[in-house]
C-alpha cells in the first residue's frame, strides 16, 4: 500500500512538474547520443598511470584526462581531453563501476551533442538492467520529463568492460 502511495505521489508530481514547464522543451530528440536503434559502442582511452590512479580511490571526485570515442552503426565521433571519474556513492565500492565522463571538464563550455557531461551506469542492483530504462521510456511516453537514455558498450582501453546504461 506505501508503495502504490509513493508512485502515485510520484507521477502526479511530475505531472505537475510538467505542466509548470509548460512551453519548455521537455524531452528531447535522442539525437545521435541516446539513438536507441543500435547498441553504440564508447571507447575511452587513459593513461595506464591514470587508470591505476582511479581505482586506487574509488570515492574521489578526481577527474582524468581521456579521450572519448562514440561508435555506431560505421559512424564514429571523438572529443579529446574529456574528464572521467567513477560516479555513485555505495556503488563505487562495487566490482563494476560507473563512471562520469564530462565534455566540460578541461575545455570550458566544451560539449558533446549539447551535453555537458554523460552518465555511464552499471546498474549493478539490476542484473536484467532494463529497470531504469524502461522507467525512464515510460516517463517520457508519457509526457513527464525524464533523463534520455540507451544502452551502450563501454570499452576502456581496448578492455572490454560490460554493458551500461548511458543516461
Amino acid at each position: 500500500m506505501i508503495r502504490a502511495t509513493c508512485i502515485t505521489v510520484v507521477i502526479a508530481a511530475s505531472i505537475w512538474w510538467n505542466s509548470a514547464l509548460n512551453g519548455q522543451i521537455i524531452n528531447p530528440d535522442k539525437g545521435f547520443v541516446f539513438n536507441d536503434t543500435s547498441i553504440p559502442r564508447i571507447d575511452i582511452t587513459i593513461s595506464e598511470a591514470d587508470l591505476a590512479s582511479l581505482y586506487e580511490d574509488p570515492f574521489s571526485n578526481t577527474e582524468y584526462p581521456v579521450h572519448f570515442r562514440i561508435s555506431r552503426d560505421g559512424i564514429a565521433e571523438e572529443v579529446q581531453n574529456v574528464g572521467l571519474r567513477f560516479r555513485g556513492n555505495t556503488s563505487r565500492g562495487k566490482q563494476k563501476k560507473s563512471f562520469k565522463v564530462s565534455f566540460n571538464t578541461f575545455v570550458i563550455g566544451g560539449n558533446f551533442h549539447g551535453l555537458e557531461k554523460l552518465n555511464l551506469n552499471a546498474e549493478t542492483n539490476d542484473p536484467s538492467m532494463m529497470r531504469s530504462k524502461l522507467s525512464w521510456e515510460l516517463f517520457r511516453y508519457m509526457g513527464i520529463p525524464a533523463s534520455r537514455v540507451n544502452h551502450v558498450l563501454l570499452y576502456i582501453n581496448d578492455n572490454f568492460f560490460g554493458v551500461y546504461i548511458n543516461t
